[in-house]
């Protein structure tokens, strides 16, 4: 690719030269002269190439049953490349979607042996705060039965001491038996007493609430210290299983990822672009494609077909970008086809000895003519 020529063509200018004999007014006929000029023309040689291309390629466990296009063939957008067999692939995603639902049932397994201690907790605070504020706001049923029946026992007390004083009123002036004063005075002091009593039982009644209520604390505390420990012990298994099965998940999900292929579809391999000529075929029918080194086939796009050429040094100015160019395939000596230069690198480099610049000519080849890694001569 770094050979150059230099043709040589022939051209033929014909100069007349005329001179006007002026003798007698007398015209000289004009003599004619051919003058031979030469024409050059730089010729370099290229390669055929595309720009873009791709590889097909599988990274899971399958098997090819099929490949149904020939190395060199060309094909279209949609036809089927090569046919695989994926039960086995699909069954490892399966299984490690089980195996997420398994982690999942553990750990709410592990949640649930906690929940009843959690819930009871919950209970007995809330048992705490409302016998306090029973307490406070003099609310308790019990203690408020006991002062309702302390209010009638005064009541009657209030009642009983106005008849004992009228009594001993009537005594003095011997209206009354002292019989009768007595007997009001004893219902008197009965009535007195069961105030004492009442006022001791709701006394007695609030000093066990309140005991209550410190007992709730105290197995609150400890339920509260029994939980926590209980945390402790099994934060290392559940710590476990949420990596087990955040590992799981992140596997699964690049599972499927790989399935995320344009030209995967379902358990066919297609063309994903029209004009794709697919060579460099690496598998066959039966091929286990864990077992197969590299893609298993390459695409070229015919539609980025260019040239590529190294441009001596002394005629880089002679060839600029957007230049028209002549492609002389060597496939058909007899043709040529127009390319224009779209590129050249910013330096140059050595080839052969040879400082060069590379150059890229795009070309279009309707007819064919052009074979990818074929050599042609590029004239300008």
């Amino acid at each position: 690719m770094g050979c150059k020529k230099v043709k040589l063509g022939i051209g033929i200018v014909t100069l007349c030269l005329g001179s006007m004999m002026f003798a007698g007014c007398e015209k000289a006929e004009t003599p004619v002269e051919d003058v031979i000029v030469p024409e050059t023309k730089i010729e370099i040689e290229g390669v055929v190439a595309v720009e873009d291309k791709m590889e097909f390629n599988i990274e899971f466990p399958a098997t090819i049953t099929n490949v149904h296009v020939k190395d060199g063939e060309k094909v279209k957008v949609g036809d089927i490349l090569a046919t695989l067999d994926l039960e086995d692939y699909k069954n490892q995603i399966a299984q490690k979607e089980n195996e997420i639902k398994l982690y999942e049932i553990e750990l709410q397994e592990l949640g649930e042996v906690l929940y009843p201690q959690n819930a009871y907790i919950t209970q007995i605070s809330n048992n705490i705060k409302e016998k306090q504020a029973q307490l406070e706001q003099g609310t308790d049923q019990d203690v408020k039965k006991l002062e309702n029946n302390l209010e009638i026992a005064k009541q009657n007390y209030d009642k009983g001491l106005k008849d004992y004083n009228t009594l001993e009123e009537l005594l003095e002036v011997q209206a009354v038996s002292q019989e009768e004063v007595t007997k009001a005075k004893l219902a008197l002091q009965e009535a007195s007493k069961q105030i004492e009593n009442l006022e001791l039982s709701i006394e007695q009644t609030k000093q066990s609430k309140k005991l209550e209520i410190e007992s709730l604390k105290a197995e609150l505390g400890n339920l509260t210290t029994q939980v926590n420990n209980g945390k402790k012990q099994s934060a290392t298994g559940t710590d476990k299983l949420r990596i087990q099965m955040e590992t799981a998940t992140l596997q699964l999900e690049s599972m499927k990822s790989k399935l995320d292929r344009e030209y995967l579809q379902e358990n066919q391999i297609i063309a994903p672009g029209d004009g794709l000529i697919i060579y460099n075929i690496n598998c066959q029918k039966g091929s286990k494609v864990e077992t197969i080194i590299g893609s298993l086939m390459e695409g070229l796009d015919e539609k980025s077909l260019v040239i590529e050429a190294n441009l001596p040094e002394e005629y880089n100015g002679d060839l600029q970008l957007e230049d028209t160019v002549e492609v002389l395939p060597y496939t058909d000596q007899g043709t040529t086809l127009k390319g224009t230069v779209v590129r050249k690198a910013e330096h140059a480099t050595e080839s052969y000895g040879e400082t060069v610049i590379k150059t890229i000519i795009k070309v279009e080849d309707k007819e064919g003519l052009l074979t990818i890694g074929g050599n042609v001569d590029i004239q300008f």
